[in-house]
């Protein structure tokens, strides 16, 4: 089965998880599934195959930030061991990128195709992928309350119009939203709902009147 970092494949709009091949139709269905049924992001792909059970614990500890000594004592083995358990995975990461130059030079890119995300004209320019898109998703939102949340605002020109794309997604094409509903729908993403708001306006996914008393969706 393929595996991606996000932990699942979207295909015409349905993911399906790639630990165990469930279908799920949301992010926030995907969220609860990976928590309830695989025990978390990193715990699945640490289990995904290859690591013995000892080896997984040692690198969800490393994770989570302990020292070679926490790590040690938690395992049962010596801190030595430890540190050559790091430096084995060391090694195999870096041969694994040197066979991965290899199969490019030899049969081109492993994944070849690129799919452009729809976007409004406005931000056409960035060129965003699906990839970049369910990336950002991953990146800056939480999915794991009763609605999506961003963890914060990025930096990133491409990824707040990837951010976009999926807040737009709460408004209907056939409805019209005054300031209160606006603010009512953006700030369960964010605090700062006016960013939210003017970024959505710039990039072309809502429009408003000029008085700023009615938006609607308009991509």
């Amino acid at each position: 089965m393929t595996h991606s970092l996000l932990g699942y494949q979207l295909t015409n709009g349905q993911l399906t998880c790639d630990y165990c091949g469930a279908h799920l139709t949301t992010r926030e269905a995907f969220a609860t599934h990976l928590k309830t049924q695989h025990g978390g992001a990193l715990t699945a792909l640490l289990a995904a195959g290859g690591l013995t059970a000892t080896q997984q614990r040692v690198l969800a500890a490393v994770a989570k930030g302990q020292t070679d000594r926490e790590i040690a004592e938690a395992t049962g083995v010596s801190g030595s061991t430890i540190r050559q358990q790091k430096f084995r995975f060391r090694q195999k990461a870096a041969a694994a990128r040197l066979y991965l130059a290899q199969y490019e030079a030899v049969f081109g890119p492993a994944d070849s195709t690129v799919e452009l995300l729809p976007v409004p004209t406005a931000a056409s320019a960035f060129n965003l992928t699906t990839a970049s898109y369910e990336r950002a998703l991953h990146q800056y939102v939480d999915w794991h309350g009763t609605h999506p949340r961003l963890s914060h605002w990025p930096k990133k020109e491409a990824a707040r119009v990837a951010l976009c794309a999926r807040i737009v997604e709460d408004f209907a094409f056939t409805q019209h939203y005054d300031r209160a509903a606006i603010k009512q729908c953006l700030s369960q993403w964010y605090p700062d709902h006016s960013v939210l708001t003017r970024y959505l306006i710039d990039y072309g996914y809502l429009a408003r009147t000029a008085d700023g008393r009615d938006y609607w969706r308009i991509f």
